[in-house]
């Protein structure tokens, strides 16, 4: 089995005084996915909002602010673990309340939010955007 400090030296996240990582958030129809890489691309852990609730839960209830809460909670032990104090969110949805959540979530553990990325798709045409739904 490999030693702790084996799997640790595994990541890139920059100088001591400046451990910083990527958290890459994802929404599919009925689920919320949350990735956490280091500032070269590996991932370290994802985390679904199924897995955190429950599989059992409903579609309404993975999306509730409290799962948000719910999944940087469980995130948290990797946060002490690799000594992270920044993260850069990057958002493959539309920012709107999530990101809201996921700072209040990240400042309540002293974890500061450094940049906000949003990496949506365009659609084929490129003439108009998506039809929002709210």
């Amino acid at each position: 089995m490999k030693s702790l400090e084996n799997i640790k030296s595994k990541f890139r996240f920059g100088p001591y005084n400046k451990r910083r990582a990527y958290l890459n958030i994802r929404k599919s129809h009925s689920n919320f996915f949350m990735t956490l890489t280091d500032c070269i691309g590996r991932v370290i852990i994802c985390k679904t909002a199924a897995l955190v609730t429950g599989k059992l839960e409903r579609r309404r209830r993975r999306k509730a602010p409290q799962t948000i809460e719910y999944m940087i909670a469980s995130l948290e032990k990797y946060f002490t673990l690799y000594n992270i104090w920044g993260i850069k969110l990057v958002l493959h949805i539309r920012p709107g309340q999530y990101v809201a959540n996921i700072s209040k979530s990240l400042l309540s553990r002293k974890i500061f939010l450094l940049n906000i990325f949003n990496r949506r798709k365009l659609p084929y045409s490129f003439t108009r955007g998506r039809r929002k739904k709210y």
